[in-house]
């Protein structure tokens, strides 16, 4: 019995991970070219947020990950190779990144029936089958059930494209001498000189993090590795047996995961004793004075620590945030904010999210950093975020030794980037804000204890954003890795000035505020013993908190408590500029009061509002010259009035009082928002009293940078008076007109927010007369990538503009947080929208737009309405519903786009029904959805629908019933102008239905594009189709990949060529038509004149098919793209194919990448034929190469050629082919893979 367990782990590891690893290739969302160790780096690159979320559980995500698989995925060599991923890796890729179900589809988790067999049920199928024998090792397999074991099996392998003779030679006994080699791409990685196998077997001196070269599933133990099935060759050792060290004969099977994990900790214990030895003869050899000099710096660095731990605890511990009220003090261990960690990709900075549990996160290792920590850390966040109290409670929490990540950091130096004077050091800044006076040692001895002891000290640099770098260009140095680059350090910054430090920053930190969660606590706090005030305020602030507004920042949280205190009737404000003139209301009431002033009028007077002019000119001024705190002496210099400093938005600034070199009495704003909202104040005074003075004001903000820096300021601007947002907006609508179109391609969604959150905060219900083509050019309002405020604002906009003919269409995609409330006010709006004619939003899971179906029948314009991605398995039925009011009101939809919904069977029956009913339909797309029979009663719906011009069925999971449906409906009903169908994935067992099916396509006689990719038609279903091309004259594009086709099936197909004279696009890739079947098409290549673009790929061909393609190639004037990848030529077969190669005047692009798996080397007199042949092809740009190797003096030759031909700007090579002593390997024209 174990024997014929064996056979089908044989089979599963040599044939079911190949195809799964195929159809990963197929189906992975790479840019074109092979699936290669580099290109899978880049994707799962851009994913890198989503991969951690599944080995942590985060962000909703179910943990299916384990460290062991994310190793393999996220290497410390940066590249992982292909090779080395198994079936359980592959299938968590496929289900999370490839697109070809919903992640939440159903099936992912539950074994296919016998009648579901697409692709991606196939495997399912194999998952789930590897899972049960290898992984968990539960199968039990016997003589009675491996027959019906082995069906299942194979048949699934046998559909995914293996072949029959190799699949069933696993069906013996296979000793190991007598296995194959694995048939498999060389995906090693770029720069290494090894191949597959060197994924699979390190070498003795391989890294820690890679010794491990299979993958488990996550909820698999340390004892299921040593479960997976071998023969009695390959069985791990015992733990009394010695492993050898020696690499295994190239014939073996790969060891055990026990085993390659035993090596690998043989080899760290080595490593371990040889650093031991050098550590013990380093010391043997030190000097006295060597002795003595470590001995002084240690005592250094004690003193440094105890002064600073206890500097932390005493005046850190307890803030206070509201410098009116000495008595209200918040403890720093009740601060709660949620972190996102954002990761720098390849095409910039990208916003890939994880969150984070704590700030201890923050500090541990990084795989994509050498399994180090980060170095240098930016903490980015909006205004009253917590940023500033964040990094306080680190150094607290490290002066108490709460932080284990942190347990190796002996110095830690909490800096104020504002109160570093010009021309001040790193060293001087910390004697100047942390030292106490008399310290025992010198500046000379801390500095060296830091330059010693780096990996020991933590620096953490406060106000960036406040901060003037050339005032102390030791910060600069500092944080680009230049002084100290073995230390910590993390910045805090406001985002206008994040774009300085990023780039050399290895780790950004946002700070997004209170979770609704934090919200409820932090007032059970303020209110301790008050359960009513917290249940009332909660009441009041529950639309804010639902809708991610004002209350989750943590700065407007406290203030709100604050203010409903001494306002318990407070109305809550739409907008910040409300809530902060309600803050600026109570501190002068309190003021008042404390001076024994009636307050009851609740009017102003005018030497207060004189006062607060004087202090909001002074804001202003400080602003601009990024400063919050100023001299008192500076202060009374604008006005003798001392009362200045005690109205409550000052605070004397202690540190600076203590300073030795900015000594004397200074007062800070005790927030910079209280600042930007008194700079705000006086800049929409000064805009709309002084046409004189606007002027200059306004050339304070002349480019997008210095608005963004500003932007609260210009915010409170626009939020304070009406002529102030009309001046402030049409001056940013001219900056941006003059703004370069590069600068507008990087900014557009920044300046889109900022405009909107302007009018937002303006409230400008009657005026919003925007030119609405300066903020979306051609009337398209287009926004990806955003949160609930965005979808706030652009309610508000739409609610009250204008022109609303202007706009014709709607866009929005991967929406995040926004709830009911925000979809409903956002449905509102659309509904002003009267030629409004496209709606599209996608990719939005979490967006429930139940609010926004509900409208769809009272948008008059609407023709083109696309909502993909968004798994309405919840809303399905209701947007069937919404259809058919649609049809009951007459609207002439067109365009109707509704794949990868996950729609439930109900919800499709009823979704399918209503679309038969909108007669006006030219577009349908319906892919990604198990459909199955409801697809039936959907091809009865055809008859109706004679406008249809797309028709997408993809990976509908097409049943026998449903596919003799369609195929006579194809026959029946008046698709006159159908042109495109794509039934790609759909793959029926039924060889009666598919011929239905097949013959009916010939009926649409305007059809121009097919796809019947993955179908599997297999040569009867060729036959069938051969007829049914015969009858489509106008047929411009047809694919064929993936269907099985042999040379019976060419001689059908390639005949019917003559009766398609516009063809254009053929892609034959991955069937077994071999030499044979390609010879037969090249015959028919005369009555095909027109192609364009022709793909046989990974079809068995051989030296002759390569000779009958460049022979006949003549006839093929027209031919842009040319791949013949993946085949089994020979160094005979790639020269005679370009020594036979005609002039090619259009080629653009020729992919000779070599056999799938191996290495083609090639003479220099095959690559002198190349070389010639290159001057036949004056207009070629891309040459594929990965796998051909050629000689240093062949490939001389060849890239001098490729050098000389003026067009051709893209080489595609192999990086471990390259020759070593070339005078070319740099040149531009070189893609390494």
């Amino acid at each position: 019995e174990s024997r014929l367990k064996l056979r089908l782990v044989n089979l599963l590891k040599w044939e079911g991970e190949d195809r799964v690893r195929h159809f990963l290739r197929k189906t992975l969302p790479t840019m074109h070219g092979a699936f290669t160790s580099q290109t899978l780096s880049e994707v799962l690159e851009r994913n890198k947020s989503l991969m951690n979320d599944l080995v942590n559980g985060t962000n909703g995500r179910q943990k299916v990950l384990s460290e062991e698989q994310y190793d393999l995925l996220f290497p410390v060599s940066g590249h992982v190779s292909p090779g080395a991923l198994d079936i359980a890796v592959m299938f968590l890729l496929i289900r999370y990144l490839c697109r070809t179900r919903s992640i939440a589809w159903e099936g992912w988790d539950s074994y296919p029936s016998p009648t579901q067999k697409t692709p991606v049920h196939d495997i399912v199928r194999v998952h789930t089958i590897y899972q049960s024998l290898v992984v968990k090792a539960t199968a039990v397999v016997t003589s009675d059930n491996f027959t019906n074991r082995w069906d299942e099996l194979s048949s699934a392998i046998l559909r995914l494209g293996g072949l029959k003779d190799r699949v069933e030679r696993w069906k013996e006994d296979v000793q190991v001498s007598e296995r194959p080699a694995r048939e498999r791409e060389d995906d090693s990685t770029p720069g290494s000189s090894e191949g597959a196998n060197a994924a699979l077997w390190p070498a003795p001196d391989t890294p820690e993090g890679q010794g491990l070269s299979r993958s488990f599933s996550c909820d698999s133990d340390a004892s299921s590795e040593s479960s997976v099935l071998y023969s009695q060759e390959e069985l791990p050792p015992s733990d009394a047996t010695q492993p050898k060290q020696s690499q295994p004969a190239s014939g073996a099977a790969a060891p055990g995961g026990v085993q390659q994990y035993y090596l690998s900790n043989v080899q760290n214990v080595q490593i371990g004793m040889q650093t031991q030895m050098s550590i013990a003869s380093e010391s043997s050899s030190r000097t006295s004075s060597e002795i003595a000099a470590e001995d002084h710096l240690e005592v250094v660095k004690t003193s440094c620590r105890s002064v600073l731990r206890n500097e932390y605890r005493r005046n850190l511990r307890r803030i206070q945030p509201l410098p009116w009220n000495k008595s209200f003090c918040v403890s720093i261990d009740d601060v709660y904010t949620n972190l996102d960690l954002l990761e720098e990709t390849m095409e910039g900075f990208e916003v890939n999210r994880v969150s984070l549990a704590s700030m201890e996160d923050i500090f541990r290792l990084r795989r994509r950093l050498g399994k180090r920590r980060p170095l240098r850390i930016v903490m980015q966040g909006q205004a009253g975020v917590g940023k500033t109290t964040s990094l306080t409670k680190l150094a607290v929490d490290w002066s108490m030794e709460k932080i284990q990540a942190l347990k190796k950091i002996s110095l830690a130096f909490v800096l104020r980037l504002r109160l570093i004077g010009e021309g001040m050091g790193i060293i001087e800044a910390i004697f100047d804000q942390l030292m106490p006076k008399g310290f025992s040692f010198s500046k000379e001895d801390v500095a060296k204890c830091i330059e010693e002891k780096q990996d020991e000290v933590m620096v953490l640099l406060d106000g960036y954003d406040e901060f003037d770098p050339t005032s102390c260009p030791e910060v600069a140095e500092l944080l680009k890795g230049r002084m100290y680059p073995g230390a910590v350090v993390m910045t805090t910054t406001r985002p206008s000035k994040v774009d300085e430090i990023q780039p050399t920053a290895d780790t950004v930190v946002e700070i997004t505020g209170f979770s609704p969660q934090n919200v409820r606590e932090y007032l059970q706090r303020h209110f301790k013993g008050r359960e009513g005030k917290v249940a009332d305020l909660l009441r009041r602030l529950e639309p804010h908190i639902a809708n991610r507004g004002i209350a989750t920042i943590p700065m407007f949280t406290m203030l709100i408590s604050v203010l409903y205190e001494d306002k318990p009737d407070l109305v809550l404000p739409a907008t910040i500029t409300g809530l902060y003139q309600e803050l600026m209301n109570c501190i002068i009431k309190r003021y008042r009061a404390k001076h024994g002033e009636d307050v009851g009028s609740g009017e102003q007077p005018a030497d207060i509002n004189s006062l607060i002019e004087v202090v909001s000119r002074v804001a202003f001024d400080s602003l601009l010259s990024d400063h919050v705190s100023v001299a008192e002496a500076d202060l009374l210099d604008k006005s003798k009035d001392r009362r200045m400093a005690e109205l409550g938005v000052y605070s004397y600034d202690d540190k600076q009082a203590h300073s030795r070199v900015n000594g004397g009495r200074h007062l800070t704003f005790s927030h910079k928002t209280i600042q930007e909202y008194l700079a705000g104040r006086h800049l929409a005074n000064i805009l709309t009293t002084s046409k004189k003075e606007t002027r200059k004001y306004l050339t304070h903000i002349d480019t997008l940078q210095r608005a963004s820096e500003l932007r609260y300021a210009v915010l409170f601007a626009c939020g304070t008076a009406e002529r102030a947002s009309t001046v402030l907006i049409e001056h940013l609508l001219r900056t941006w007109k003059n703004t370069t179109r590069e600068m507008k391609k990087q900014r557009q969604q920044d300046f889109v927010r900022l405009i909107l959150q302007c009018l937002y905060e303006s409230r400008a219900k009657e005026r919003i007369q925007l030119p609405v083509l300066e903020l979306f050019p051609t009337g398209k309002v287009e926004l990806y990538d955003i949160g609930a405020d965005e979808v706030k604002y652009l309610a508000y906009y739409l609610q009250h503009l204008k022109q609303v003919e202007a706009i014709t269409e709607v866009s929005l995609g991967d929406v995040r947080g926004a709830s009911l409330q925000d979809a409903h006010e956002l449905g509102t709006a659309l509904l002003r929208l009267n030629l409004m004619q496209t709606l599209r939003i996608s990719r939005s899971p979490l967006f429930k737009i139940t609010p926004i179906i509900d409208k769809l029948e009272s948008m008059p314009s609407l023709q083109h309405l696309y909502l993909c991605g968004m798994d309405l398995r919840q809303e399905g039925t209701k947007l069937a519903v919404a259809l058919k009011r649609m049809h009951r009101a007459k609207r002439t939809l067109k365009t109707l786009r509704v794949c990868d919904n996950n729609f439930p069977t109900e919800a499709s029956e009823s979704l399918l029904t209503a679309v038969g009913k909108l007669t006006s339909l030219t577009d349908i797309d319906v892919s990604i959805n198990d459909l199955g029979d409801c697809l039936e009663k959907f091809s009865t719906s055809l008859q109706h629908l004679s406008e249809l011009r797309t028709l997408n069925l993809r990976e509908s999971d097409l049943t026998p019933r449903a596919c003799t449906a369609l195929g006579d409906a194809f026959r029946t009903c008046p698709l006159g102008h159908l042109e495109e169908l794509n039934l790609e994935g759909n793959h029926v067992d039924d060889r009666g239905s598919v011929q239905v099916l097949l013959e009916g396509l010939g009926s649409p006689p305007n059809l121009r594009n097919l796809n019947l990719k993955g179908c599997r038609i297999g040569p009867d279903g060729a036959v069938a189709l051969s007829g049914s091309l015969q009858t489509l004259p106008h047929l411009k594009v047809i694919n064929l990949e993936g269907n099985g086709l042999d040379l019976r099936a060419a001689k059908s197909l390639f005949t019917s060529l003559k009766h398609c004279p516009e063809l254009e696009t053929v892609d034959l890739n991955t069937n077994f038509l071999g030499s044979q079947g390609v010879a037969e098409f090249a015959a028919n290549f005369e009555d095909a004149a027109s192609i364009t673009s022709l793909n046989l790929s990974h079809n068995v061909v051989e030296d002759p098919g390569f000779e009958a393609v460049s022979k006949a190639a003549h006839h093929l004037p027209n031919l842009q793209y040319l791949e013949l990848s993946d085949n089994a030529v020979t160094n005979d077969g790639f020269g005679t194919f370009f020594a036979n190669l005609p002039e090619m005047p259009e080629l653009r692009e020729l992919d000779m990448s070599g056999p799938y798996g191996s290495r083609l080397g090639v003479t220099d007199d095959c690559v002198n034929h190349l070389s010639q042949a290159l001057s036949r092809m004056p207009n070629l740009q891309v040459l594929h190469l990965r796998r051909v190797a050629m000689t240093s003096d062949g490939f001389d030759t060849f890239m001098e050629a490729a050098e000389d031909h003026g067009k051709l700007r893209t080489v595609s090579y192999r990086r471990e082919n390259l020759p070593r002593e070339s005078a070319y390997s740099d040149s531009n024209l070189l893609v390494l893979w």
